[in-house]
């Protein structure tokens, strides 16, 4: 009699586990499709393409007369969430040798890019600089800094400044 009650007990649980587990299952992998930032893979399609982006900003705002060799990207940051990604690295020649300071400025870019209907990415937003933005600067960059860009892929530094 207390083995089949136990057996019941056991089987009551399962059935209601079962929903309960796939339900929790389901909400935490929803989560992370719904616009929850994330990071991007270091080989992935999507993070070349954001690469490729990045690459032709750059060489078209800084037109870098001779180039040895095709430049790369050093990613300390990248985030995206949607159409939507935020960008922190160092341009570097392909064979790893620096850029920096050679051919380009001695920055670390810090971009945001949007993902067009094409699929490519182009940068609206620049917030690179040299040092720390004085106060009537931050004023003109919260002016000018697009409201569409989501606050979660915003680095942390970026996002105490532009409140």
């Amino acid at each position: 009699m207390m083995r089949l009650a136990v057996i019941r007990l056991q089987a009551l649980a399962r059935s209601c586990l079962a929903p309960l587990s796939a339900g929790l299952l389901l909400a935490f992998a929803c989560s992370g499709a719904i616009g929850a930032p994330a990071p991007t893979a270091p080989d992935s399609p999507e993070r070349q393409a954001i690469c490729d982006g990045m690459r032709s900003y750059v060489l078209a705002i800084e037109r870098p007369a001779n180039l040895p060799q095709p430049i790369v990207f050093k990613v300390e940051y990248l985030k995206t969430t949607g159409d939507y990604a935020a960008f922190q690295g160092f341009a570097q020649f392909q064979d790893g040798s620096r850029a920096a300071g050679v051919v380009l400025p001695d920055v670390v870019y810090t971009t945001f890019l949007q993902r067009g209907k094409d699929g490519q990415w182009s940068v609206i937003a620049d917030l690179t600089r040299t040092d720390v933005p004085d106060a009537a600067e931050l004023r003109q960059i919260r002016k000018r800094f697009p409201k569409r860009i989501p606050t979660a892929i915003i680095p942390e530094f970026w996002r105490d400044k532009l409140r």
